[in-house]
């Protein structure tokens, strides 16, 4: 036991909280420490202040360490209750913070309630917060939701039409009513999708990883190089999930389109030839820059220390491959980014900028970005944009 327990003002009521719950009277405590039994009540009721052999020979009585008479609550318990009271100084009746200590000492099991609910509460808001998160950066969800709005338009705008004009050729009319079987074929697909993706994170599934967080982690764990597809086979999928087995598909699929337009072989010989200038070699090629920055992001023959990364209109990442060192966020504004939404504010305009990679090394990397428009353009809606960053190192 230590031998010189400093009290503090609430010491009585910790030796009085400790006495009732092992069911002691307050005069057999008296009598066995060797006071009487009305000085042990002044004492149990901040009264009068104690230490040295007394509160020794209290805590021996009492089978307690000295120091949790004289020092009570943990200091962790007192910071949680204090930071929770202070994230409620807004309320009408804010928590008497001066008073922690009191609470703590004299009532401690309702003080380890309150601190539990609110270390559960913050748990709870970190993960509204991801989910938020997730909700607004998710390329599943936005594609998904994005499709079933197009599709929920473009079959309002026919039935206006076979609403609005009664006398509507009869061909015509067979063709909207075509038309409305597609889009209500096209939205039942999306909602089927959406629905079982939604289903998938709540069956046991970790909530805060996407089906692009799958896809993320397994082109990562291939630098986003697809050697089948340069040899001409198929590519074998891990066990996804059915969304990010979807998103795969697509990556793959457009992956193929452009290895067709752009063999590596062929990009590493030109680039042997003319020099690693994405423009230059763009116009060599006769190819969409996009296409360039994308394959010169996925093949080796471009080297060492390259980085990738893809949005949409709104910002959303869909693709990430990050140079050692030199992190690319997800959500957030990373200096990386910074070209490639330059970018999407300037539509089919090449941006060409010099990073300085915040290491303490000096070192700075060649970021190239071009915005295009993603799908075909169509009567009165606006065009979506995919924006393509590469990153070299200088």
């Amino acid at each position: 036991m230590s031998s010189n327990p400093q009290p503090s003002a609430l010491t009585g009521s910790r030796i009085r909280e400790r006495r009732l719950s092992i069911e002691m009277r307050q005069a057999d405590l008296a009598r066995e420490v060797g006071i009487s039994a009305s000085y042990l009540n002044l004492i149990e009721h901040n009264r009068r202040r104690i230490g040295g052999k007394v509160l020794l020979s209290i805590a021996t009585a009492l089978d307690v360490e000295p120091a949790a008479l004289s020092e009570g609550a943990e200091a962790s318990l007192l910071q949680t209750l204090a930071e929770a009271a202070n994230t409620m100084a807004g309320t009408a009746r804010p928590a008497e913070i001066d008073r922690v200590e009191e609470l703590a000492g004299r009532f401690p099991g309702w003080a380890s309630l309150i601190a539990q609910q609110a270390a559960r509460i913050e748990r709870l808001e970190e993960t509204l917060e991801e989910l938020n998160d997730r909700l607004s950066h998710d390329p599943f969800l936005s594609a998904q939701v994005h499709e079933m709005l197009s599709t929920i338009t473009a079959i309002r705008s026919t039935a206006a039409i076979l609403a609005d004009d009664p006398d509507i050729e009869p061909t015509w009319r067979n063709r909207f009513h075509g038309n409305l079987r597609e889009d209500a074929l096209r939205l039942t697909s999306a909602t089927e999708a959406l629905v079982t993706y939604l289903d998938t994170q709540t069956d046991g599934a970790d909530p805060k990883q996407s089906p692009q967080d799958e896809l993320d982690a397994w082109l990562e764990h291939r630098r986003h190089y697809l050697p089948e597809i340069e040899e001409g086979r198929d590519v074998a999928l891990p066990d996804f999930s059915t969304p990010a087995t979807q998103l795969a598909r697509e990556y793959i699929a457009r992956y193929t389109d452009e290895a067709g337009m752009l063999p590596e072989a062929r990009l590493a010989a030109r680039m042997a030839e003319i020099g690693s200038d994405p423009l230059a070699l763009a116009h060599d090629m006769g190819l969409p820059l996009d296409v360039l920055l994308r394959r010169m992001g996925q093949c080796p023959c471009v080297g060492e220390g390259v980085g990738l990364a893809e949005c949409d209109s709104d910002g959303t990442l869909i693709t990430r491959r990050a140079p050692e060192g030199f992190p690319i966020p997800r959500t957030g504004v990373g200096r990386a980014l910074w070209p490639l939404f330059s970018a999407l504010a300037r539509p089919h305009v090449p941006i060409r900028a010099e990073l300085q990679v915040v290491d303490g090394q000096g070192a700075r990397m060649l970021a190239f970005a071009y915005a295009a428009t993603r799908d075909p353009v169509s009567y009165g809606a606006e065009p979506l944009l995919r924006g393509t960053l590469l990153l070299l190192p200088s």
